[in-house]
């Protein structure tokens, strides 16, 4: 899957950059890339090993990716290149190539500045919020959002106003803040795209303010949200947002356990991220559905999909969603007796929810390590995972994980 969704990446960016530049762009490019694989493997010894055979492929993919973009400058003026630039961020981040995106604005801004007009200025602070955001550099990325939405406020953009709001709103989720203020954020957005018309941002928004209802156990409320979504997204053609309310719907069927219809929803969720090379949902995803399979019983289809859902994470310098995978191993294991590989996966998914401060997965985490050490008579240390988990759950309002957790507290009790 790897070197298909790299060489999908590269076509991709190649296809840009022969579209804005025209059809010599293409047989140009070719003679050029033809004349400096030759050389570099006239150049490169023969790798001895399979390790040495991958990095060659993998710099052979970096020289590319950055040879059609400087190519590209020969065929451009200065506004339509930094036009085209912004387009390669915009792919790569949807490849979830966020070092790739990150490393083209910093040209965009170094070299082209006197081309950005202010809006795609205020895009690509955003944007810069949007990466910082998948770093979990949550201080920058709410640096970069207050700069965006400054300039869009000057500008007048509705548009560019409401999807700034949405993403503060998913910050203050993501970094531990209290779910009231992303709420707060999240109506905020909602009122200026329906005042305005913008169905795209108002759609974001309830999407948004539906898994604010999943974090805090309003599970019916959320189902009826993401529902209402999807006949106005099936008839726009909206493929990028059906793809996450379906992955939202199956989080809402995991926790009603209803987990045929969840493996339903995943499927057309996982089919059309893959039809769109989106690999950030992709793997949230498998990720889900290797939940879901160990809620089955099936350990073997749940590790695996684990396995191919951290590959995606790593890739992408997820670390959190990294987390949630050893939570899983976690589980998996602690079900198969297998006690010192459980705890090692445990302590390795709390190590990075406490570094990162995602207190949802933190809870979560949490919560996993007293039942294991429930289950195998540990009480002192079981009582302490659940009150650490209840904890976590209280700073972010999750109610629904609240009561289950004092369930669990009160066997101490009686």
């Amino acid at each position: 899957m790897k070197t298909n969704l790299n060489q999908a990446f590269l076509v991709k960016v190649f296809d840009t950059a022969s579209a804005s530049c025209g059809s010599s762009f293409e047989d140009s490019y070719s003679k050029i890339k033809d004349e400096r694989e030759k050389f570099l493997k006239d150049v490169w010894l023969d790798p001895q090993d399979v390790s040495t055979e991958e990095s060659k492929t993998a710099l052979f993919r970096d020289i590319d990716f950055e040879n059609i973009i400087t190519h590209a400058a020969n065929y451009l003026n200065g506004s339509d290149y930094a036009v085209f630039l912004f387009e390669i961020v915009n792919i790569s981040i949807q490849f979830g190539r966020i070092n790739k995106a990150e490393g083209v604005l910093k040209s965009l801004f170094s070299l082209y500045r006197s081309f950005v007009d202010e809006k795609t200025n205020a895009d690509s602070h955003a944007v810069y919020g949007d990466i910082f955001l998948s770093k979990n550099e949550y201080e920058s990325a709410h640096t970069e959002y207050k700069k965006s939405l400054a300039i869009y406020k000057e500008l007048g953009s509705a548009q560019g106003m409401a999807s700034v709001i949405n993403s503060m709103g998913i910050l203050k989720m993501e970094s531990g803040a209290q779910y009231i203020d992303a709420i707060t954020d999240f109506r905020e957005a909602k009122t200026i795209a329906r005042r305005n018309n913008i169905k795209s941002e108002f759609q974001n928004a309830i999407l948004n303010l539906s898994n604010v209802s999943i974090m805090m156990g309003n599970y019916e409320e959320a189902r009826e949200n993401f529902e209402s979504l999807l006949p106005d997204l099936r008839e726009d053609n909206d493929l990028d947002m059906l793809a996450r309310v379906h992955h939202n719907l199956s989080t809402v069927n995991k926790f009603s356990c209803e987990y045929d219809e969840a493996n339903a929803n995943l499927k057309l969720s996982i089919d059309i991220s893959k039809e769109l090379n989106d690999i950030p949902l992709l793997a949230l995803s498998y990720l889900e559905k290797a939940e879901i399979s160990y809620r089955m019983k099936d350990y073997h289809s749940s590790a695996d999909l684990a396995a191919t859902a951290f590959h995606l994470f790593h890739d992408i310098g997820d670390k959190v969603s990294c987390g949630d995978i050893y939570k899983i191993l976690g589980m998996i294991n602690s079900d198969m007796d297998q006690d010192n590989l459980a705890e090692s996966f445990f302590n390795t998914s709390l190590k990075i929810n406490k570094q990162y401060h995602f207190p949802l997965s933190l809870g979560e985490t949490l919560f996993e390590m007293g039942e294991h050490d429930f289950k195998r008579g540990n009480f002192d240390r079981a009582k302490e995972n659940y009150r650490n988990a209840k904890t976590a759950f209280v700073e972010i309002n999750a109610n629904k994980k609240l009561a289950t957790i004092e369930k669990r507290l009160t066997n101490f009790s009686n």
